[in-house]
């Protein structure tokens, strides 16, 4: 049986949604029957459900869910909300023209902001848990990549333009107060971020990249004295808040996306940044109390990925498997930034890593089913000294962290 805080959501290989709590494994979401017009025993209509999301109070699982009528050959996506412990099922809103590629829950659990692909340009719109069917427009642009603030419901966002190559970062509020703009001009990042309350993202400095936290004031420009500058970098920069501590783990590629990031640092305001990686890298999460990070590195040639587990103090560090990422994981990690605070792959009590893809066929949990990506878990205190297999699956995903 397993415990509250190592309740786990995966996607399948029959593309629906499974949950492991309390009370066992079960199926949440289901495939849709056969059609009025289906010959016996055969459905002219199908589903897919993908990227669960855990609602902060756990109750929720938020997904995208694609229905096909193979008929006319028409595909809908829409946003769905299912009750994890009951019946109820939301359609929040349905995408026309429009593919969503990643939602986010509000701190409070009220809304639900959805980043849509649309054409060449990606929308940011905001969905209502209690107003079905409204769905608000509240940026656009290409890159484009947002965290929500976390004393009220708005959004930090950093978006650029592709046709006029330059990008800026904004406070937008949608639902009342005014936009807040940094006047800074950004630097080479993804995702901005949320320190001890106070907006954290990347300048352009001097042909560095410089990570910079600012004080915001009611205006639509900052407060240059309380402006607090952490670090220089160069290249593109990756980072990531510590839960616990004030701390911030980041790491740079000096030549750009696509590139490995050259090892870690730990920052911390008014102190001195170490390194504590000193290899190359695709992603990087802090553990819910602050004391280890979790390194992922990718061989290029062979694909594979290793997993690795540092004590940010101690700077012990031990790998704990290799494995080749299923197509989401794969996603995931690229972006990992952006999927740190809505998709954790580290349980609550910070004892458990989840995983999607195959094991070397050499290793006993790809005996069965050979070649089949799985969803699978691994002890990060050492007790369980290989990946447990949960179940054939592209993706899972543990409930958030409650903040300390």
């Amino acid at each position: 049986m397993v415990s509250g805080s190592d309740s786990l959501a995966w996607v399948g290989m029959d593309n629906q949604l499974y949950v492991r709590d309390g009370q066992g494994v079960r199926r949440v979401t289901w495939p849709t029957g056969p059609g009025p017009s289906s010959g016996w025993g055969v459905s002219d209509k199908g589903n897919a459900c993908s990227w669960p999301c855990w609602s902060p109070d756990r109750r929720w699982l938020a997904c995208f869910h694609r229905s096909i009528d193979h008929d006319s050959a028409v595909s809908e996506v829409s946003l769905d909300v299912i009750e994890v412990d009951g019946v109820e099922e939301r359609r929040l809103a349905a995408f026309q023209g429009r593919l969503p590629i990643y939602a986010q829950w509000s701190p409070s659990g009220e809304q639900i902001a959805v980043l849509c692909q649309d054409e060449d340009e990606l929308l940011l719109s905001i969905c209502e848990m209690e107003e079905l069917g409204r769905c608000r427009d509240v940026e656009s642009g290409a890159p484009l990549f947002f965290s929500w603030m976390p004393d009220k419901e708005g959004l930090l966002v950093h978006v650029g333009s592709r046709m006029t190559e330059t990008s800026r970062v904004v406070v937008r509020q949608p639902s009342e107060g005014e936009d807040v703009l940094i006047t800074d001009q950004p630097g080479a990042f993804c995702t901005p971020l949320i320190l001890q309350g106070k907006p954290l993202y990347v300048v352009a400095q001097g042909g560095n990249s410089r990570l910079r936290m600012a004080a915001l004031s009611s205006s639509v420009a900052r407060c240059e004295d309380d402006d607090q500058d952490l670090f220089d970098f160069d290249g593109l920069v990756a980072m990531v808040p510590s839960p616990r501590r004030g701390q911030i783990a980041a790491a740079s590629a000096k030549r750009g996306e696509g590139t490995p990031y050259d090892g870690v640092w730990v920052l911390e305001p008014g102190a001195s940044a170490i390194k504590v990686w000193d290899a190359p890298c695709m992603a990087f999460f802090w553990t819910p109390d602050g004391s280890r990070l979790l390194i992922a590195s990718l061989a290029p040639e062979e694909g594979h990925v290793t997993w690795d587990l540092i004590d940010v103090q101690s700077l012990e560090s031990r790998t704990l498997c290799r494995f080749w990422p299923s197509r989401d994981e794969l996603f995931f990690l690229h972006f990992f930034e952006q999927f740190t605070e809505s998709h954790p792959p580290i349980s609550a009590d910070g004892r458990t890593l989840v995983f999607s893809g195959r094991l070397d066929l050499n290793h006993v949990v790809e005996q069965e089913q050979p070649g089949v990506p799985k969803v699978m878990t691994i002890d990060l205190d050492g007790e369980q000294t290989s990946p447990r297999v949960v179940a054939a699956g592209i993706f899972g995903v543990f409930p958030p962290w409650s903040k300390g």
